[in-house]
């Protein structure tokens, strides 16, 4: 099992690769850890 900070920091070290901002890829990562720990996979991570 992943505690929920896991992949958010592994999304938002992908997203700072990819040329977002440190605080872009902060919000977006949490944003999409949050979608999906209230079960809304279709905006999630996984």
């Amino acid at each position: 099992m992943l505690r929920a900070e896991e992949p958010g920091s592994l999304l938002a070290d992908v997203l700072r690769r990819l040329g977002a901002s440190n605080e872009h890829a902060e919000v977006t990562a949490d944003a999409l850890v949050a979608a999906n720990l209230r079960c809304v996979d279709s905006h999630g991570v996984l």
